[in-house]
């Protein structure tokens, strides 16, 4: 088994991230300034401004010019790419997008739920975003994707 190497900026990246999701800050909230954040991670502030880069690229943060770090809004069209990609590499094997939707709607209808449970679902996914409610955006999300795959016996 091969261990990789990791580099402090990811380690610290890593950290900030899981910071975020144990205790806040929330969507648009700012973190630590990045001499807090070297001295809690016991780190430099260019390992910190590294991982802070890093997760602006993720799109986990927005940072400006002089200002501090914020946590990021997820921009619909973000989530739309990551989904349409995971979706893409989950179904590989579902050649024709119709038929996949009927199979979907036969799942559907064998459990018992209706066109309004997919709506409903989608509902409850856009209500979180439209929030700024991430975590509960990925929740809604994850649980709807869950129903799907078991409609189409993923």
């Amino acid at each position: 088994m091969t261990i990789g190497r990791t580099t402090l900026s990811h380690h610290v990246a890593q950290e900030i991230i899981g910071e975020i999701k144990l205790r806040g800050p929330r969507a648009g909230d700012e973190i630590p300034a990045e001499g807090e954040l070297a001295e809690r991670h016991g780190v430099n502030r260019l390992a910190v401004r590294e991982a802070i880069r890093t997760l602006v690229a993720r799109g986990v943060l927005v940072s400006g010019q002089g200002k501090r770090a914020r946590v990021a809004v997820p921009a619909p069209a973000v989530l739309e790419q990551i989904i349409d990609f995971r979706l893409s590499q989950n179904s590989m094997d579902l050649v024709d997008p119709l038929d996949s939707r009927r199979a979907s709607y036969r799942g559907r209808e064998r459990r018992g739920a209706g066109q309004e449970a997919t709506v409903e679902a989608h509902r409850r996914i856009a209500d979180a975003i439209a929030a700024g409610e991430g975590d509960r955006a990925a929740e809604a999300m994850t649980a709807h994707l869950a129903e799907t795959g078991h409609d189409l016996g993923l």
